[in-house]
This record gives C-alpha cells, structure tokens and sequence, in this order.
C-alpha cells in the first residue's frame, strides 16, 4: 500500500502545473486569468500571443453585448436588434467563436463564449433537455459498467480455463479500440456507440441462447466466443462515452455531469459481483441480463444529439440547440 501510494505522489504537484480550463475561465468571466494563462502557454512553447492577445480583447469587449434576437417585436425594434447582432457578430467572427447564424434561434441570447453562467447540480434537475439526457447517459454508463465488470467476474463460471478465459477478456479491449480510433470521427459518437451495444447485446444475448439450449462442445465454444465478442462492444462502449458525455453538458456543468455519470457506473460495478453468483447458479442467466440491457441502451441511444464536429456548449441554449437541429432534421 505504501509502495502504491508513493507512485502518485507526484499529482500533488498538480495544484501549482494545471491551469483551470480556459473555456471555463471564459464562461466565468474571468478574463484577466484567461489572459495569464495564454501567457505561461505561450512562454512555454515560445510562441507570439500578440494576435491571440487582441483576439482576447474583443471578446472581453463583447462581453458586455447582450444580443436578443426575437422575430415577434415590432419592425423598428427588430431593425435595431439585427444592427446590434450584426456588430455583435462581426466583433466574434475576428476570434472564430461565434456559432454559425443558422443555429441562431429567435428569443434565445447570442452571447457565445462571453455569457457567464452559474450552474448548480440542481440546474439538471430543473431544465428538461438536460434532465433527460442525463437520465439516458446515466443509464448507459449504469449498463455499461454492470456489463463490463460482470464479464470478467463471470470468467470463472465459463466454459474451459478460468485463467485463459480472463486474459483474454482483457485481450479482446485490444481490438475494440483501434476499431473506436477508426469510428469516432468517421462516423460520430453517437453512432459508434449504438454499433458498440448493439455488438455487446446481440452476442450475450446468443451467447446465452446457445448455453440454454446446447450440450455439446461446439456449442459451448460458440457461445464463449459469442461472450467474448460482447466484451468486445462494451469495451469500445465504454471508451466511447467517456468521450461523449462531456461534449453534452455545458462548460460549468460539465464536471458535474460527467461525475453523476459515472457514479451510477461505480453503483452498477459494486452489484456486478452478483453476476458471478448468478452464473454458478443459471450459467446463461449473467449474459441474458447483460445482453437485454445492452439492447435497451441501443434503443435509447437513439434519442441522445449527436455531438461529432460541433462546437462543445457553454450554456443551458446552447444545449438546448442540438434538439432545435435534430428536430429539424426528422421534419425534413
């Protein structure tokens, strides 16, 4: 214990090497601490800042700004407002943080990157986007942490060599992430992780077919490979959303979200030794479990945004604008 603590003794240091996130500082409206930051970045890889550094003052500058844009107010008014949220956008386009005017929805503020917002843990539970998708994400990394602890404790009760079944349940993490590397970007997180699941739920789910319904050694060899294929999936799964849930939840709600998602993980890996007491029992019982679950969580995925190529959110309306566009899309 001693032996392992010493070898993170080093993170101590962390507290005086770490630098607070910029966009977070930005989001706070702490722009003085942005500034110093880009300062010791710069310093150390000896690169000029004078650019960025006039980059920075505008958009302190446009801080102040507070675009509303409302088709509803009358035509004098609207007039007024577009000439502000023209400036407004001009004064942005020069730093390259401005959202695409399309995603600009009326009766929302325009004030990206600049809007400070305090947020609470209490702020999921009170806005329904964000509710929502923190119930799914959560479920997910329930599912996926039930799941992926299971499989190895339940390495015990397959078929054949207990050892050799546990190597290469970790063996088969290999695979899954060069198959992730090649996904995530080509084809999106959201869509990476449904091919995951759907891997995981379909082999578990035959894999304890073939043990409920065969004898034979064919059988029972096939549905070990079947399990190891569901481990497979879940593995990349797991990669994934590690990924992809921080993308979802805004800049001060981002911890937060990410923390509560993966504390229902831990809560599912503390259950997932009764899987192993299931499988001395009912040996295709764990994989049914774990394969409809898997098969669920598919299904659910389906109703998350998609965040691959899009700017990561600063506030609640940015949040609110991945369901603006995905609506969007279903009615075209």
């Amino acid at each position: 214990m001693l032996t392992a603590g010493l070898i993170g003794a080093h993170t101590l240091a962390s507290r005086w090497i770490l630098q607070e996130s910029p966009r977070w500082l930005m989001a706070n409206g702490r722009y003085d601490d942005v500034r110093e930051w880009i300062k010791q970045a710069a310093k150390w890889n000896k690169k000029d800042i004078s650019n960025i550094l006039v980059d920075l003052d505008l958009v302190t500058a446009r801080s102040e700004l507070q675009v509303i844009v409302n088709t509803e107010h009358s035509d004098d008014e609207h007039e007024a407002r577009e000439k502000n949220s023209k400036e407004a956008e001009e004064g942005a386009r020069l730093v390259g943080d401005i959202t695409d005017s399309k995603d600009v929805q009326p009766g929302s503020l325009d004030k990206t990157l600049v809007q400070e917002e305090s947020l609470s843990v209490l702020d999921i539970f009170r806005h329904r986007h964000i509710l929502l998708t923190s119930l799914i994400v959560w479920i997910v990394w329930f599912v996926n942490g039930l799941t992926y602890y299971g499989l190895f404790l339940t390495s015990g009760t397959m078929t054949g060599n207990m050892y050799l079944n546990f190597f290469l349940n970790g063996v088969v993490e290999i695979p899954s992430i060069f198959f992730y590397m090649f996904t995530i970007n080509r084809y999106g997180r959201k869509i990476t992780c449904v091919i995951f699941h759907a891997i995981a739920g379909v082999c578990l789910c035959a894999s304890a077919v073939l043990l409920y319904l065969g004898d034979s050694s064919v059988m029972e060899a096939l549905a070990l490979a079947l399990s190891f294929a569901g481990k497979f999936g879940i593995s990349g799964s797991f990669a994934t959303i590690f990924l992809y849930t921080p993308e979802i939840y805004p800049t001060n709600l981002r911890a937060i979200g990410m923390g509560l998602a993966s504390l229902a993980s831990r809560i599912a890996a503390m259950i997932s030794p009764y899987a192993g007491l299931l499988g001395t029992y009912i040996q295709w019982g764990p994989g049914v479990v774990f394969g409809t679950l898997s098969v669920l969580v598919t299904i659910l995925f389906l109703w998350l945004p998609e965040t691959t190529g899009k700017e990561l959110p600063n506030t609640l309306d940015d949040v609110k604008h991945f369901y603006v566009i995905k609506q969007k899309k279903n009615k075209s």
